[in-house]
């Protein structure tokens, strides 16, 4: 038996921006991002989130053009990329969440953030999300940069629950 269910999905990014010597934050955004047809690619050509979980990387580079679903990664010069770590929720909990994130450390990545893309780093390599940042953000050698990524799927509002007439594996009892 085949049970439609419509899921949504939804990714933020939360951004910090440190100084290490001060240990003052001097930047700190959430944004909403853009799923790119690369994440449409990755669920339908049967990868996992495991897979996701186990081989993808943020990046970040200097062009903060405004993304299109077409983009596959960074559009400027990449600064840094880095796996860093990753939690998935635990199976059966709800919303399920996908959660990455990577510490650009003091020297890593310095100069004039502009974009952040979240790619899936293995053959067939997919660009999954993009953001670009206005105002860009200005990373210097003794900044860190935390990104957190977190990715959401939840059942949209179509989704109707309730018994399911013959239902079980006899076909008769619901």
């Amino acid at each position: 038996m085949i049970i439609p269910a419509s899921i949504g999905f939804k990714g933020t990014y939360d951004i910090v921006l440190r100084d290490t010597i001060t240990g003052k934050i001097k930047d700190k955004r959430k944004i909403d991002n853009m799923l790119l047809n690369g994440f449409k690619s990755f669920l339908l050509g049967g990868l996992h989130f495991e897979d996701m979980r186990l081989y993808s990387q943020i990046r970040i580079g200097t062009d903060n053009t405004p993304p299109s679903r077409s983009d596959t990664g960074i559009k400027g010069t990449s600064l840094a990329s880095g796996s860093g770590t990753t939690r998935l929720s635990s199976e059966g909990e709800y919303p399920f969440t996908l959660t990455k994130t990577v510490k650009f450390g003091a020297g890593v990545g310095t100069g004039s953030i502009g974009e952040i893309v979240l790619r899936y780093n293995r053959s067939p390599y997919y660009g999954l999300s993009r953001i670009a940042l206005d105002p860009k953000i200005d990373k210097t050698d003794t900044d860190e940069l935390i990104i957190t990524y977190t990715l959401t799927a939840h059942r949209l509002a179509d989704v109707i629950s309730g018994t399911i007439p013959g239902g079980q594996r006899d076909g008769v009892t619901d």
